[in-house]
């Protein structure tokens, strides 16, 4: 991972973040089990491969606290904000790499974790919305 990408990535994360576009920060905060679903990203890609954790990640959950597509979402954007051009190659993450094979595959995942990285490292500068002790679940 070289500095100056990661630099890169977290500005480019944060201005994301800081604009409160999608579903991960709402009114300042993080969602409540957002920071789970960004930090198991990356062992899922190791698991699976990127295709299937892309594709995984791209269907939408039973209810919102199982949606997992918000996370698939920011590094799509995320990705737009530094390869405007890159909707040429797909409208979302999942159909980006869909077609990517060998070298262009492993340079994506290698770009897309790492990303990852930055948006973790950047979710720790939000608030995480706290649970509300009265019923246990998350404040609304």
């Amino acid at each position: 991972m070289n500095k100056a990408k990661m630099q890169r990535y977290v500005e480019a994360t944060l201005n994301y973040l800081e604009k409160g576009i999608g579903d991960i920060i709402s009114e300042g905060e993080v969602e409540g089990t957002m920071v789970g679903k960004v930090a198991s990203f990356g062992p899922t890609v190791y698991a699976m491969g990127l295709k299937p954790a892309v594709m995984l990640y791209s269907k939408s959950g039973e209810d919102q606290k199982a949606d997992r597509r918000p996370v698939v979402n920011a590094i799509y954007k995320i990705l737009q904000k530094l390869y405007p051009d890159i909707e040429k190659k797909g409208k979302d993450l999942c159909s980006y790499v869909r077609p990517l094979q060998d070298g262009a595959l492993a340079n994506a995942k290698e770009e897309i974790l790492d990303i990852c990285v930055a948006l973790k490292l950047a979710l720790r500068t939000f608030p995480t919305k706290s649970k509300n002790p009265e019923t246990g679940g998350d404040s609304q």
